[in-house]
């Protein structure tokens, strides 16, 4: 290469660098502009379609409380172990009058109660059902019989996930708390049925899919959820001071947890309601059902797994509900947003959130995520009786590391052989479409199923969306079951795909 082209490499290097640093800067001046005028005119930072991740790195504002924010309540009382087997906290207002309505004495507001975690365990299960069923929707409300029977079948859902469900919680990556509901279901002759494992988004609750867990149950599942870190009624890596804030030092602690979750309480479930024959009788096959983030970390977990010496894979088969294989930011492309969340790292605004650091209403609220305004406003409903799972937003260390997780996924496409299904959201203002259309068709043994008009949320859309999907999920599923002989199924070849209209 000659002298000249080394030159007009370099000039050209020094151009592109100039170019993004003045970019950079306009975005920040932008940024600056637009949290004033939502401090001004109590809107949310950004455009409907762009609701999240928007890059405050300086000038963070704290948001007028409108709305559902009014449901939040003050941040609980971080726990202090005083004791391996013992936790304290303070007693105050907010924590001392559940616990006398469960008769434990608080011997006054400013001394510290000291409790046994099962105890203190045992009342958070308690307190959470008895305001799950308080949540129940009034069917002397409905408007007409088709919207009684809806608010019926959520009704059931919600009844069923507090009288059916056993209440749970492990240790996970870094010593977080990760609670769980399992739903073990046995056969007429005691035999453990297939499971399914469900995950959820982010910023969702488990406490959400109590229909679809029903729904899976009736189907004839045993049917596992849990509560990802930094969210629901999970434990935080910041601790108690910012629940309303989803930050993660690394992205793998969320694959660590699903397969010690899967290992060590699934897999640990009888298989069998004599003890005698559990302790012979083989594990049934373990499918995935999940959402948007939970769909994402399935498929980094379940390659992990097969991929490890020896392969243990985690599921036979998934039936994913828009992954997150690519977020969508209003910074634009992926490649730019993770540089800008670096330079808020960089600045000293890891652990901070771009949508501020304040316990407001959740983003969620008025964006596009499902057609079903009855589904919706139960899950409100629930958000209001249980304020902790309300989410502000991520963090900046959170961007930063979901990018660069499905920056290295995606390299792995093509060794992905799980029998897979995805199920595509017509109009998604969260994650692109096209990096699901393309892991479809690069890995193998999935299928792409699009339903053009549904929002974001697949498993809470309407019954034309959400009906549809399920018997193609069971389905799907039962396929494995019939050929348990081969381990996993029949595969169906690289790249099938199926667009399905509403």
């Amino acid at each position: 290469m000659s002298f000249a082209s080394v030159e007009a490499a370099r000039c050209v290097r020094l151009i592109k660098r100039v170019i993004s640093v003045v970019t950079v800067t306009l975005l920040l001046i932008a940024s600056r502009a637009a949290a004033g005028d939502a401090a001004r005119t109590g809107a949310f930072i950004g455009a409907p379609r762009a609701r999240i991740f928007f890059p405050l790195l300086h000038g963070q504002r704290q948001l007028p409380v409108t709305g559902h924010s009014a449901l939040v309540q003050p941040k609980p009382p971080a726990i202090v172990p005083s004791h391996p087997k013992t936790e304290s906290r303070p007693a105050n207002a907010t924590v001392a009058a559940p616990l006398r309505r469960a008769g434990i004495s608080t011997h006054g507001e400013n001394h510290v109660i000291h409790i046994s975690s099962r105890t203190l365990h045992k009342h958070e299960e308690q307190l959470v059902n008895r305001r799950l069923l308080n949540c129940r929707l009034r069917l002397s409300e409905a408007p007409t019989e088709a919207v009684r029977r809806k608010w019926r079948r959520i009704n059931r859902g919600i009844t069923f996930f507090v009288r059916h469900g056993r209440h749970g919680s492990f240790r996970g990556a870094n010593g977080v708390r990760i609670v769980y509901r399992a739903f073990p279901h046995y056969d007429s002759e005691g035999a453990l049925l297939p499971g399914v494992v469900v995950a959820t988004g982010w910023s969702e609750c488990h406490v959400k899919y109590g229909e679809l867990i029903r729904d899976l149950y009736r189907a004839g599942f045993s049917v596992f959820t849990f509560d990802h870190r930094c969210q629901g009624l999970s434990g935080h890596e910041l601790g108690e001071g910012r629940p309303w804030i989803t930050h993660v030092e690394r992205f793998h602690h969320y694959t660590d947890d699903l397969t010690t979750f899967v290992n060590e309480v699934v897999k640990a479930t009888p298989t069998h309601r004599s003890p005698a024959i559990a302790r012979t009788r083989p594990a049934p096959p373990l499918f995935y059902v999940a959402h948007s983030m939970g769909a994402f970390i399935g498929l980094v977990a379940q390659h992990n797994s097969k991929q490890s010496d020896p392969p243990s894979p985690l599921f036979c088969r998934m039936a994913l509900s828009a992954p997150m294989l690519a977020m969508k930011t209003p910074a634009g492309p992926n490649r730019f947003a993770i540089w800008l969340a670096r330079i808020a790292i960089l600045a000293g605004r890891k652990i901070r959130s771009p949508l501020g650091d304040h316990p407001v209403e959740n983003p969620e609220l008025g964006a596009r995520i499902t057609h079903d305004d009855d589904r919706k406003s139960a899950w409100e409903r629930m958000r209001g009786m249980l304020p902790r799972t309300m989410i502000r937003g991520p963090s900046f260390n959170w961007i930063k590391e979901g990018m660069k997780a499905g920056f290295r996924f995606k390299k792995q496409w093509r060794r992905f052989d799980t029998p897979t299904v995805v199920f595509l959201a017509g109009i998604d203002d969260f994650v692109w479409k096209s990096p699901m259309r393309k892991f479809c068709y690069r890995a193998h043994h999935t299928q792409l199923v699009e339903f053009p008009h549904a929002y974001h949320n697949l498993l809470s859309e309407t019954d034309s969306v959400r009906t549809p999907l399920l018997l193609h999920a069971v389905n799907f599923f039962r396929q494995a079951i019939r050929h348990t002989s081969d381990g996993h199924g029949h595969g169906h070849g690289r790249g099938r795909r199926t667009k399905t209209r509403q």
